[in-house]
């Protein structure tokens, strides 16, 4: 499946979370943010670019939060 652009999700329901794939940029009132997946209880995981920046290690927070998705 290919990326789409970053795709506005201030509109979705719940059911259109299926349609994005992990790594799909994402916004949301203008924050630009990475879908990371929906865990199993419904709780919808994204890592957020500006919450981002302010770690110290990029890859381990992507990696912590896609762990935090799957339920992990």
């Amino acid at each position: 499946m290919k990326y789409q652009k970053t795709v506005n999700i201030s509109s979705f329901q719940p059911s259109d979370y299926k349609t994005l794939q992990v790594g799909q940029w994402i916004s949301q009132c203008g924050a630009k943010g990475v879908f990371l997946g929906v865990k199993p209880s419904g709780t919808i995981v994204a890592a957020w670019y500006e919450n981002a920046k302010r770690t110290n290690n990029y890859s381990n927070y992507l990696a912590d939060l896609r762990r935090y998705a799957k339920g992990v």
